[in-house]
């Protein structure tokens, strides 16, 4: 109540905290109710230093479609109410799936954050194509001597 009705609820989150630290004396050169501020703050101090955005994030690699498209609606529900201005953004977003190529840039996403950096020069410079082709030759041939001696 006291931050919602007076001046310094303007302050962000932070700048609160530090004012809570401050002398009384020093307070007063900012605020007009240091004991007020003190008190308020201070006695939700631990939980307001704990407070961030991690319940509001989406997860990278992101999800899949219908999960992204889920998590933004639960999250568009919820930050509606305190900061109306996110929730543009959010749409954006949510849209991803329904405008873009989705499941190709978040298989990307996915491999990027996966693949070391030399597992990924390895994709860029050598043909993994004709390796792969090599390999399943390979396979094969040791199956069919599987096949033709079974047991020995």
């Amino acid at each position: 109540r006291y931050v919602r009705e007076r001046e310094p609820g303007t302050e962000t989150i932070s700048q609160l905290l530090a004012y809570a630290d401050y002398s009384r004396s020093k307070l007063d050169h900012y605020v007009d109710d240091p004991g007020a501020l003190k008190h308020t703050i201070g006695g939700k101090q631990t939980f307001l230093e704990r407070l961030d955005a991690a319940p509001l994030r989406i997860d990278w690699p992101p999800p899949a479609a219908s999960d992204l498209k889920y998590r933004c609606g639960e999250l568009t529900a919820a930050v509606n109410r305190f900061a109306p201005d996110a929730v543009e953004p959010l749409r954006d977003v949510a849209a991803l799936p329904r405008e873009r190529n989705y499941e190709r840039l978040r298989n990307a996403a996915q491999a990027r954050e996966e693949l070391t950096d030399v597992e990924r020069d390895r994709i860029a410079t050598e043909d993994i194509e004709g390796q792969l082709g090599g390999l399943r030759e390979e396979r094969e041939h040791l199956q069919g001597a599987l096949d033709e001696y079974p047991e020995r």
